[in-house]
């Protein structure tokens, strides 16, 4: 039998993990040498988790890395996804076994040093042997597609297509309130709050996180923008998400099971281009706005005006991304930067020991 002293081990680095605002929404049953892992979707933005697809695609994260870590025991692991049909939040059950033939995953080293950075990339190309090296760690038996763009026009287009989802963020009342629910406003808050979207992990200058303390409050907001300031934002972030080398589009079929798939293999991604010394900014916003709006979850959420925007960007990005009747997921910014400012906290893993 597995010590628990290692599968708490496992689970530890396990959950360094990324998921939507930090919300690290997991739990874990340990139970001899199987894990079962538990979804906690309420931990999550309700209109960016259709379906409770942003957590699916954050437990794809969590799941494969448990495989690397384990990897690192010598340890190999069995995974059953959704095992039963009547507990919706049973997302896995894993059951690790010690194996004398599983080897080291190269990709363990980049577990503990992956961070989302929010700062400007450099546009510097990306070496072609780098590239290959992301685009085939996408596992081809995944069901998952991996659009990879470099050229610069289609970048900056695809970029100005994402900040609409940007703009309707600040401009839309519930979406505004949910926003600055996320916010840990500095470390001591996101201690208390046991995890949100720390502010400084947003890369802000001064007056921008000054203009950010004002903007919680939703009547100067709107005043803001009938200013214009909506859109001002939604055009800096523009030339942030065009700031890269190489775009990822994840494109996935329609089923809750790719969508663990779709963590899976954007964390296989995220590891690699870490040990290229790449950084990694992901963008679904929009994606799910579109989702919430088809499937009819968030439709009442936005206006007449707000949803016909929120189409024609997700119908020109679907043609970018070769998308056809599939769904196109996240958008992914890939470029040379360096270390992020300063890291989210990762909460130790709440597990149960069952004997």
């Amino acid at each position: 039998m597995i010590s628990r002293e290692i599968i708490q081990k496992i689970l530890s680095d396990a959950c360094t993990a990324p998921s939507g605002g930090n919300s690290q929404p997991w739990e874990f049953v340990v139970e001899n040498n199987k894990i079962r892992i538990i979804s906690k979707p309420e931990k999550d933005h309700p209109v960016l988790n259709v379906h409770y697809r942003g957590t699916w695609i954050a437990h794809g994260a969590l799941i494969e890395n448990i495989c690397i870590c384990a990897s690192n025991y010598g340890i190999s692991c069995k995974t059953k996804i959704f095992p039963e049909d009547n507990d919706k939040f049973l997302t896995c059950i894993m059951e690790l076994e010690q194996s004398q033939t599983i080897s080291k995953d190269k990709l363990f080293t980049a577990v503990l040093k992956r961070a989302t950075n929010r700062k400007p990339f450099l546009t510097k190309p990306i070496a072609t042997d780098i590239v290959n090296d992301l685009r085939n760690i996408i596992q081809a038996t995944s069901g998952i597609k991996a659009e990879f763009i470099s050229e610069r026009g289609i970048i900056e287009k695809i970029a100005n297509i994402i900040s609409v989802g940007d703009r309707i963020m600040f401009e839309n009342k519930i979406l505004h309130k949910l926003f600055f629910k996320e916010v840990a406003w500095n470390k001591k808050h996101e201690k208390q709050r046991g995890g949100g979207l720390l502010l400084d992990t947003l890369e802000l200058k001064p007056p921008q996180r000054i203009m950010l303390h004002l903007l919680q409050y939703w009547p100067v907001m709107q005043i803001a923008a009938r200013l214009g300031l909506a859109k001002q934002i939604a055009k800096e972030n523009a030339q942030t998400h065009s700031s890269c080398g190489l775009l990822c589009g994840i494109v996935v079929p329609q089923n809750k099971n790719y969508f663990i798939e779709v963590g899976r293999q954007i964390q296989r991604l995220w590891l690699m281009a870490t040990n290229h010394g790449l950084s990694v900014q992901i963008n679904t916003g929009l994606f799910f706005f579109w989702q919430g709006i088809k499937e009819g979850s968030a439709a009442s959420i936005f206006s007449k005006s707000e949803q016909d925007k929120i189409k024609e960007a997700y119908n020109s990005i679907t043609s970018l991304f070769k998308a056809e009747n599939d769904i196109v997921t996240a958008v992914i910014r890939i470029g040379y930067d360096g270390e992020p400012s300063t890291r989210s906290i990762k909460l130790a893993p709440n597990i149960t020991f069952k004997s």
